[in-house]
């Protein structure tokens, strides 16, 4: 039957689209062309039936899989998948957002948006100075244009054994017409993004800046950071890093992050076999900028319903109590005034800690012939002796005449002109303020430092010389990582889960141009090696 000279009015063209019955004005109304017509819109009509969300998906429907602007496609490199943005859904997308495209199976595709085009629904030239005139008082008319949304496969959800959602590469095409919706279950979204359901709390997943929201308690999808990866090593033993720019909020993170560290039900063993049993972590925070010290106060202003929310889905927060500040002592320097209510104790670095880390002394670039020459001076001093070592003493004796001249012409060791520059670059205030002041060893207290379950905070900015800082910097550095690395480590050290966090990292590891850079990110590669 051909209908090809044949023309219908509009309002039988719409009958026809809506499914109801019309008569055609230009052809016979008897009962065999009737039936020949039912025929021709019973195959028109037959087809595939598309997956549809359910009927109360509400405004999570977005819009439709289509293949007008490019041919639907997935390819192991590159996908292209497009969908129409119906106009009442085009300020609830943006580039990020998280959507799912239903397959006739009851899997889904797990899609991100990653790019958002509008095109003329009517094709014509507005790239011209009346159109920019004329329209620029005029409020936008939706129905003129179409935002095509470009979609990122990155999964297929399927239900892998009963009710468990599992993840797959995306190894099949949706059909055309299929309606994507937003994310709106933890569940999904978690399993598409592959990230942990439970761990310590990170913060919150968002897009764009802002929380995504989902239709079950507690609305928003929590990120976590998998306290056990598969050869059941914490996570948080490895090397990892707080990144942004200035005034973007990572002492706020990390604040927020050390507090799931201290809750009560975060422990870990030790590598001993010996030693059974698990123990909360000790988080030792360097803190340059006196930034973390607020950590064991409460925040009065938490509004109560917040506050439920997180006692809810066991987030910890407010100060932590087990807080303690560890300041050192530097030579004339103003004393550290404390800005927290957590007790005080000041220390010293004793000088004999250079014993088995000549690399404190290399305060500037050092050639070879200079490195072999402090070397060798500081192992004779440290074997002359048998103790009562001091940064003094060790001047005194690389300054004394009858030892330069050993060193120098007796036995012609050490060039004279390479000996006078070691003693330059190590006869200096910056040591001599930092070793061996008016109070205790750092050694003396390690009992007091790493304590399971506490927050030992180490503020430098009240000191004010930088290089004296960095010192003392490298010297904590050294001493947790030395110990937890050695057979014969500080058994206080060694015996309890550390976290150690370094404020302003970069200033010591992004660099490592000096002796003493790459020294101490030497020793922290070698700890990452060994978990």
């Amino acid at each position: 039957m051909d209908h090809t000279n044949e023309e219908y009015s509009e309002d039988e063209i719409l009958a026809f689209a809506q499914g109801d019955d019309f008569v055609s004005a230009n052809k016979p109304n008897n009962d065999t062309q009737d039936q020949e017509d039912d025929i021709a819109t019973d195959m028109f009509m037959q087809g595939t039936q598309v997956p549809k969300q359910v009927s109360n998906s509400g405004s999570s429907s977005l819009g439709t899989l289509v293949t007008g602007p490019e041919n639907l496609r997935i390819t192991e490199n590159e996908s292209v998948v497009i969908i129409y943005v119906r106009a009442e859904n085009r300020d609830n997308i943006k580039i990020g957002s998280y959507l799912v495209v239903p397959y006739p199976n009851n899997e889904k595709m797990f899609a991100r948006v990653k790019e958002l085009t509008y095109m003329q629904k009517y094709p014509s030239d507005d790239a011209n100075e009346l159109h920019s005139i004329r329209v620029e008082n005029t409020t936008l008319d939706e129905e003129e244009f179409k935002l095509l949304a470009y979609l990122e496969p990155l999964c297929i959800l399927y239900n892998e054994t009963g009710t468990k959602l599992a993840r797959r590469l995306v190894d099949k095409i949706p059909k055309p017409n299929t309606v994507a919706t937003h994310v709106k279950d933890i569940d999904s979204i978690q399993t598409g993004l592959n990230i942990p359901n439970e761990g310590i709390f990170l913060g919150y997943v968002s897009v764009g800046g802002e929380m995504i929201e989902t239709t079950t308690y507690p609305y928003n999808v929590s990120y976590y950071l998998q306290n056990n990866d598969p050869t059941r090593e914490p996570l948080i033993f490895r090397h990892a890093l707080i990144c942004g720019s200035t005034g973007t909020g990572k002492t706020f993170v990390g604040k927020n992050i050390i507090r799931q560290f201290i809750s009560d039900n975060v422990r870990y063993s030790i590598r001993d076999p010996a030693i059974k049993g698990e123990f909360q972590p000790c988080v030792v925070i360097l803190d340059p900028q006196d930034e973390y010290s607020q950590i064991k106060e409460d925040n009065p202003e938490m509004p109560q319903d917040y506050v439920d929310q997180m006692n809810t889905v066991k987030i910890e927060h407010g100060g932590v109590p087990k807080t303690k500040t560890f300041t050192a002592k530097i030579g004339n320097d103003r004393s550290y005034s404390p800005t927290t209510s957590a007790s005080n104790k000041e220390f010293t670095v004793p000088f004999e800690i250079v014993r088995s880390n000549h690399w404190l002394l290399h305060g500037a670039e050092m050639n070879e012939n200079q490195i072999y020459g402090l070397e060798r001076l500081i192992n004779d001093y440290f074997n002359s002796k048998q103790g009562n070592y001091s940064y003094n003493d060790f001047i005194d004796f690389v300054t004394d005449i009858d030892n330069k001249k050993e060193y120098t012409e007796d036995t012609n060791i050490i060039h004279e002109a390479t000996y006078d520059s070691i003693v330059r670059r190590i006869d200096n205030n910056h040591y001599r303020n930092v070793f061996d002041q008016g109070a205790d060893k750092i050694t003396d207290i390690l009992d007091q430092i790493f304590v399971p379950g506490q927050v030992s905070l180490f503020p430098t900015e009240y000191i004010s010389s930088t290089k004296s800082r960095d010192i003392l910097i490298l010297t904590l550095m050294t001493l947790i990582v030395d110990n937890k690395l050695k057979n014969n480590g500080e058994k206080v050290i060694k015996d309890t889960p550390i976290i150690l966090t370094l404020d302003e990292a970069h200033r010591y590891l992004s660099n490592a141009r000096s002796i003493q850079a790459r020294a101490i990110v030497g020793k922290f590669t070698d700890a990452a090696r060994q978990g």
